[in-house]
């Protein structure tokens, strides 16, 4: 009761004067060769990255649009606090209360060039281990991540049924399952061998299953019969991941761009609160660069380049209302007032 009392506690503390969204989080890690130190630093990690992650899926209606949240996403962590930590059964467990910043998906091409989604896959009647590297590099041309293939398939009983891989895919913090089935539909006798594949192609989210699809391949090898099986394969298999990645698979997308805008700023009490604020959308990457043009006690304006358009910009204002109390009024043609009156 007491440790609950405490917790309780902690959680409003820490949300007091505060307008980043908070979330309680786990994270775990086990200790490998008596590395107390990675454990504890991977246990932490986890914990703060499971925090965004729920902040995502709470302010993304279509889950699907959520890409791999990687290390890279802790920068959106404005700070944490540790309710809990302690080691069981040669595992770290961190429990936090996370602060995270009040960020979108759309809002995610502003930070990265390169965003990714991840996948697991499992190939039905098919098995050449000198072909793992070759579809695993096949994902990666089309960078698709397949962080959590090897547990997926560590978890599978041996011959899976199809209700088991649906089943461990469940369990499974990847996005998107590909099952792919595949069969020689004709193999000649005599080098130079050529054949033909047949690669059936399904596709899944957790909440959905896209249409099935069929590739057909032809190739020829003067190595051997399996050789030539092998490639026929490896194409299809290249073919069915880039349709997937143009058709299936989501990820947020804006068009950035270069736009002039002019912020005049009235009603403010000191400098200092403009400089803020100015840092902040500098730092939230939705202006590049600003510069003053003219400052008078009553009036501040500055020229700004922005990769959003007005009106997204007006938007993300929106979003920084609560925090410096202003109202906002846009005039358009890159225009924007910004009105600190109470």
């Amino acid at each position: 009761m007491k440790k609950l009392l405490l917790i309780l506690l902690a959680i409003i503390l820490f949300n007091y004067s505060t307008y980043a969204t908070q979330y309680e989080s786990f994270g775990t890690s086990v200790i490998e060769n008596n590395d107390l130190k990675k454990a504890d630093k991977n246990a932490l990690t986890n914990a703060l990255l499971n925090a965004i992650k729920k902040h995502f899926e709470n302010v993304t209606s279509d889950k699907d649009r959520i890409p791999e949240v990687t290390k890279d996403f802790i920068r959106f962590v404005k700070s944490y606090k540790i309710l809990d930590r302690y080691i069981k059964d040669y595992t770290v467990y961190y429990h936090l209360i996370v602060k995270v910043d009040e960020i979108t998906v759309d809002d995610l091409p502003l930070f990265f060039n390169n965003l990714r989604q991840s996948v697991i896959y499992y190939l039905f009647n098919y098995s050449n281990f000198n072909t793992d590297e070759k579809i695993t590099n096949i994902f990666e041309k089309y960078n698709l991540s397949l962080k959590y293939e090897d547990d997926f398939l560590f978890n599978l009983p041996q011959n899976p049924s199809y209700d088991d891989l649906l089943n461990e895919f469940a369990k499974s913090n990847a996005k998107y399952l590909i099952i792919f089935k595949t069969k020689a539909i004709s193999v000649s006798e005599e080098t130079p061998y050529f054949c033909k594949t047949e690669l059936i192609t399904e596709t899944f989210t957790k909440e959905k299953k896209f249409k099935t699809f069929k590739v057909v391949s032809t190739k020829s090898s003067i190595v051997s019969k399996d050789d030539c099986i092998s490639n026929s394969i490896l194409s299809s298999i290249n073919k069915a991941v880039e349709y997937i990645k143009n058709n299936y698979i989501e990820l947020p997308n804006i068009n950035l761009s270069k736009n002039e805008l002019t912020l005049t700023f009235i009603n403010f009490s000191n400098f200092r609160i403009i400089k803020k604020l100015l840092e902040e959308l500098d730092n939230k990457h939705y202006i590049e660069k600003y510069k003053m043009k003219s400052f008078s006690l009553n009036e501040a304006v500055f020229d700004t380049i922005s990769p959003l358009t007005i009106d997204n910009f007006e938007e993300k204002l929106k979003l920084l209302q609560k925090s410096y109390k202003y109202n906002i009024i846009n005039f358009g043609n890159g225009q924007i007032i910004i009105d600190f009156s109470k």
